[in-house]
């Protein structure tokens, strides 16, 4: 038997096009917010908070996840945060939920555990 790249070694190339996926869209909420259009769920101050929150959850996780070890509560909370921009520029509740629980979960196990869910192991065949 020997222990293999786990989890996070795996999924970092989905790790980084994710991340730069939800920092482009929440530019563009950013944008949209900026300029007023409606329909937004809360008031245009918290719309743009929220979404240049986003994008700088986004870009800082991006630009250090090489750097952690254990790299999937960056993701996790991008993600949190990024559906929180969501909701605010009018995505139903449900899809929110959906993206942001899970992600919200998954880091939660993720800091706990560390190694001990990150380690895959193969057989020597």
């Amino acid at each position: 038997m020997r222990i293999t790249d786990g989890f996070d070694g795996r999924h970092g190339k989905f790790y980084f096009i994710s991340l730069a996926a939800m920092a482009f869209a929440s530019g563009l909420m950013l944008v949209v917010a900026l300029r007023g259009v409606k329909p937004m769920q809360v008031p245009q101050e918290v719309g743009v908070s929220v979404a240049a929150f986003s994008l700088l959850c986004s870009t800082a996780s991006y630009l250090l996840i090489k750097n952690v070890k254990y790299s999937f509560p960056l993701l996790g909370v991008s993600a949190v945060v990024f559906s929180g921009a969501l909701w605010t520029f009018g995505a139903p509740l449900s899809f929110v939920l959906l993206l942001g629980l899970p992600a919200l979960l998954m880091s939660f196990i993720s800091i706990l555990c560390k190694d001990k869910a990150d380690v895959q192991i193969e057989r020597d065949d």
